[in-house]
């Protein structure tokens, strides 16, 4: 039954293709459901697959394509140029190299004939068959076709750093972080397609570049296998450049994801040691440090929270002493965490309040600190005060939190609120808990 689903999918629920596709599970040389659905989902071979005799898919398409004015056909071809399953009006000017507006019209045209479907409001899709017929006349009829592929493929590239840098934490990236959010999510597919293409092209500083900006957005979005590809390439980019200092960093993002996102700790060791040996060869300070950070988390997830802070305080002093104050303040905090872990609730509180201090003084000095990172860190404080028992000041941190968030960041609040009402229980303070 896959295989039958699958060819469905792959003929698209177009009557020839079906028919098609039928004749050749039943006519003299019967194929398998099974051989059918491979040869189908082979994109450069899908439209010759259906075709028997005289009846073509491609024909149908065909009659279609050539009743096209001159630029919406030159849309129609240059479409194929991008990877994903959509685009959006922005994207398809880019491939076509003409305005928006325009763009616009052309492909609604291209609605129009029954060539192009749209999909939520401001973007449109090929269906699979459709896209194989666009790709053959794209590398048929472009005498120019580099030209316009480069140009899509680093227009993508460009904007996808541009939006991954809304995710810094220091609030120097894009002013609206929902709408750069919403377009890497969007564009997942195509700025992912744009990048396997600069890989594939030994392209090796736009691949670098793309890796690298990427570090803080795939902290929160997306998934291990994404960014196991793109920080694996990043790290063949920085060897194949001779950029030591940068393979240590791509080393360690890789380590990162099998941490936090396979969990698959056999791995994240093996890159690890990687990572430190080219950060220490390098003498990057930076890098080292990152690698006892990652290292920290290695051990945390082993169990070992002894070990975990042995490493997080190493990274803390190395971020130091590269000069690097908010990543001495992101060690510090873990560091406190584990101590936490470890049932060492006055040293976790010291550390906290140490890891305060610092944000606090480096928010003092410098400016684009994200409050919402200084509230968590007060809220990691309150809650180790409230294991060491001291709630009053547990309560006054919560409350300096509070006022840092404002209205924005609904989960930290909701952190916020839990942790008070956790504090005036433990406190013996049910009623206020509640209130």
């Amino acid at each position: 039954m896959e295989s039958a689903d699958l060819v469905a999918t792959l003929c698209g629920g177009v009557p020839l293709a079906l028919a098609i596709a039928g004749h050749r599970l039943t006519g003299p040389t019967t194929w398998s459901l099974r051989h059918l659905a491979e040869q189908l989902s082979d994109e450069r071979e899908r439209l010759d697959v259906l075709a028997t005799g005289d009846v073509q898919v491609r024909t149908a398409f065909e009659l279609s394509y050539r009743l096209l004015a001159p630029e919406s056909a030159m849309l129609f071809r240059r479409l194929a140029l991008i990877h994903g399953p959509d685009t959006s009006v922005a994207l398809a000017a880019v491939a076509a190299d003409m305005p928006p507006d325009d763009t616009e019209t052309l492909l609604e045209e291209l609605v129009d004939a029954s060539l192009l479907r749209p999909d939520v409001p401001g973007r449109y899709s090929f269906h699979d068959l459709i896209r194989d017929y666009a790709r053959e006349r794209l590398h048929s009829e472009e005498p120019d076709l580099e030209k316009h592929r480069l140009r899509t493929r680093d227009w993508l590239l460009s904007t996808a750093m541009q939006a991954a840098s809304a995710f810094l934490p220091d609030d120097k990236g894009a002013s609206d972080l929902a709408s750069a959010d919403r377009w890497l999510s969007d564009e997942l597919a195509n700025w992912r397609g744009a990048f396997r293409e600069a890989v594939g092209d030994g392209a090796y500083e736009r691949v670098l570049a793309l890796a690298r900006s990427m570090h803080w957005y795939s902290d929160h979005r997306a998934t291990g296998d994404l960014w196991l590809e793109v920080y694996t390439a990043g790290v063949r980019a920085a060897g194949e450049l001779g950029e030591l200092e940068q393979q240590a960093q791509q080393l360690n993002f890789v380590c990162w994801v099998y941490v936090a996102r396979h969990t698959h700790i056999p791995l994240a060791m093996r890159w690890h040691q990687e990572a430190l040996r080219v950060a220490e060869e390098c003498g990057s300070l930076a890098e080292t440090a990152w690698a006892h950070y990652y290292r920290s988390a290695i051990e945390t997830r082993l169990g070992d929270h002894a070990a975990g802070v042995t490493h997080a305080r190493r990274a803390t002093d190395l971020f130091r002493e590269a000069g690097q104050p908010m990543n001495v303040v992101l060690a510090l905090s873990y560091t406190g965490v584990l101590l936490q872990r470890l049932g060492r609730f006055a040293d976790a509180v010291e550390t906290h309040r140490a890891c305060v201090a610092e944000e606090r003084a480096l928010r003092g000095i410098q400016r684009g600190v994200a409050l919402e990172n200084a509230a968590q860190l007060l809220l990691r404080l309150s809650d180790a005060l409230v294991a060491a028992e001291e709630h009053e000041e547990a309560l006054s941190v919560i409350a300096e939190a509070e006022e840092l968030v404002g209205q924005g960041a609904a989960n930290l609040l909701s952190m916020a609120r839990h942790t008070r009402s956790r504090t005036l229980l433990a406190a013996g303070s049910p009623r206020r808990a509640n209130s």
